[in-house]
């Protein structure tokens, strides 16, 4: 066994063979790793195995939290649209930059609420200031930001939905795209015609999560209360319709939402979807053709072996043949936590992601200050370019000021 300290791009040779190559900035960590060949992954300090390709592995441990912008500076806008930052989403752009998009208001649900982007050359280092993404002409709150980078094209596509939170009333949902690398936003569309009649009377259409590339074209998820549905483009986003139905009529209402898929292959997609009674608890639904059809819900598989009686929907990413996982818990959990699977094993028995059999969770990677039940966690999940074994996570945290509430950053090694 050896034990050392790697500052930022220092590469060490040891005498054990495996070579240790620390990939993260400086910024967002100095480590301390231990390495034992014979070791498996745990422990608070992070030990690591030589899982790497001839023993060669990034690492990133123990990397400190950190605000998306610290200090938080705009440019334009009031003191009150500065201060509640919430649910950041990531993409790449065609020019390599890692981009960043959120929701920023005076409060968790207010009419001065828009959706904002940034964008990093440096593996989320550091951050430009923000752009405007959209700020719906009606007043209303702009939120549910969802959607990504078209890989083919570099076209940036956001998903939104326009909700009144003065008469608690959602009033549309939409997008709006870029083509210069979300320098500028134009073309706002309204997709609320593209549900059945009685959503399109109420506005009750949420978009959640990223886009991902099928055999029908590229797939957008949406819900409300007891329905899902999936919107497909085949003209590289620039449209979106072709509704299918992904489930309808739970019951209760509003007992699962917020799903979020993984891609297998351009057939096969697992959706994770949120429990809403069963509250420490997710279920998934399953798709062979692309999205054309869709498999029954599975029954809740809860997550087990922390205090935790609600957790926030799960952030998931495939890299390096894997799914990863963050889970962002609730009451009276209020911890981050990171698990990973990999691919055919996760399409076989999804729930082994989360289960306390996966050797590979990690609990605790983070705990929220003063937590507010409703406000915390959504995370997000995306990989650092040039740094193949290190993924990036985010999530937000209202510690119950709202001029506290912040994103956050915390490198996740994948070894």
């Amino acid at each position: 066994m050896a034990a050392i300290v790697v500052d930022f791009t220092d590469q060490v040779t040891l005498d054990t063979t495996p070579v240790l190559e620390g990939t993260c900035n400086q910024e967002f960590c100095d480590i301390e790793v231990t390495v034992d060949v014979n070791a498996v992954t745990g422990g608070p300090d992070d030990v690591f195995t030589t899982k790497g390709i001839g023993g060669q592995w990034s690492v990133a441990t123990e990397p400190l939290v950190r605000p998306l912008y610290k200090p938080f500076v705009t440019s334009g806008g009031t003191p009150a649209e500065n201060t509640y930052l919430d649910i950041c989403m990531f993409g790449r752009l065609a020019n390599g930059n890692l981009l960043a998009y959120f929701r920023r208001g005076s409060d968790h649900a207010t009419n001065d609420g828009r959706i904002f982007c940034a964008d990093s050359g440096d593996k989320g280092d550091t951050w430009s200031s923000e752009r405007l993404v959209y700020d719906s002409p009606s007043g209303f709150d702009t939120r549910n930001q969802s959607g990504g980078v078209v890989a083919s094209t570099g076209r940036v596509v956001i998903f939104y939905s326009d909700y009144d939170a003065v008469g608690v009333d959602r009033v549309d949902v939409g997008m709006i795209s870029s083509t210069d690398d979300s320098q500028t936003f134009s073309g706002a569309t309204s997709l609320l015609s593209e549900f059945p009649a009685a959503e399109q009377i109420s506005g009750n259409v949420v978009p959640f999560g990223e886009m991902v590339e099928t055999s029908n074209g590229l797939m957008q998820l949406f819900y409300y209360h007891g329905d899902s549905w999936a919107l497909f483009s085949t003209d590289d986003g620039e449209t979106f319709g072709n509704r299918v139905d992904v489930w309808t009529g739970s019951t209760p209402l509003n007992s699962i939402g917020e799903p979020r898929a993984v891609r297998i292959d351009n057939d096969r997609l697992v959706l994770i979807i949120r429990d809403n009674v069963n509250l420490n608890s997710y279920r998934y639904i399953k798709t062979d053709d692309g999205g054309a059809t869709f498999s029954a819900i599975s029954d809740p598989y809860p997550w087990t072996d922390t205090a935790m009686t609600a957790a926030s929907p799960m952030g998931l990413y495939v890299m390096r043949g894997q799914v990863l996982g963050c889970i962002t818990g609730r009451n009276p959990d209020w911890d981050v936590h990171t698990c990973r699977l990999g691919l055919e094993d996760f399409w076989e028995r999804p729930y082994m992601l989360w289960s306390d059999q996966n050797v590979t969770r990690q609990d605790g990677l983070y705990s929220f200050t003063a937590p507010n039940s409703l406000d915390c966690g959504y995370s997000a999940i995306t990989e650092i370019e040039g740094s193949p074994d290190t993924a990036l996570i985010s999530f937000y945290d209202d510690d119950g000021a709202v001029a506290e509430t912040s994103i956050y950053m915390r490198l996740f090694p994948v070894v």
